[in-house]
């Protein structure tokens, strides 16, 4: 059953209880519930193997944002430490497909490039600064190169599916071969792009 809009009233009391359950969380001021939030956080992410990358502070802050954002929209929340814990998880898997789909592009990168098969990903530290490299070099790229990108390798999607997609969306008939092509220069153009990030941030390391 949807809960009723919230009275201005109400909608302020829930905005009052949100920064208490979260501050209390944040400052260790615990009582039972927000004990539980915090180590329910700390389970989460080592359940992702995100523990020693993301900080529970962190995964708080960004569950704090939209459970506010919902309050403001006038949507009740009935049970806030709950319904934080849920927003928290969510969050944290959010962030873990988003890691897992940067490693997937990694690997496929440097495959392509070189022409063997690295499945590792490295330690947390390397996988992290590979992580930020890879966005850096991403941010580089036109939207077009961007697009195959995220269609061919991070979706799977055939070219043929591709076509077919760009179709439906664009109004364009575009060949499967010219696809192809269209991927691999944009992969060479994002290992250039990475190559390009990787560089700058050894000259920037030895210059401190």
């Amino acid at each position: 059953m949807t809960n009723p809009p919230l009275t201005p009233n109400n909608k302020e009391k829930q905005l009052e209880l949100l920064a208490k359950v979260v501050n209390n969380t944040l400052s260790q001021e615990w009582d039972e519930s927000t004990r539980k939030i915090f180590f329910f956080i700390k389970r989460s992410l080592r359940q992702f193997k995100l523990d020693g990358q993301l900080q529970e502070s962190d995964i708080l802050i960004d569950a704090y944002l939209r459970a506010r954002k919902k309050i403001e929209s006038g949507k009740s929340i009935q049970n806030m430490s709950a319904y934080l814990n849920r927003v928290c998880f969510n969050i944290i898997r959010e962030k873990s497909k988003k890691q897992k789909k940067s490693e997937y592009l990694y690997i496929r990168l440097i495959n392509n490039g070189y022409g063997h098969q690295d499945t590792t990903f490295g330690t947390d530290n390397t996988a992290d600064y590979r992580i930020t490299t890879l966005l850096k070099a991403l941010d580089k790229l036109n939207t077009k190169d961007l697009e195959i990108i995220q269609l061919h390798i991070l979706e799977e999607l055939s070219w043929q599916e591709i076509s077919k997609n760009l179709s439906l969306s664009k109004g364009k008939n575009i060949a499967e071969s010219t696809l192809r092509k269209r991927g691999s220069r944009a992969l060479k153009r994002l290992r250039e792009a990475y190559i390009s990030v990787e560089k700058t941030c050894i000259l920037e390391a030895g210059g401190k």
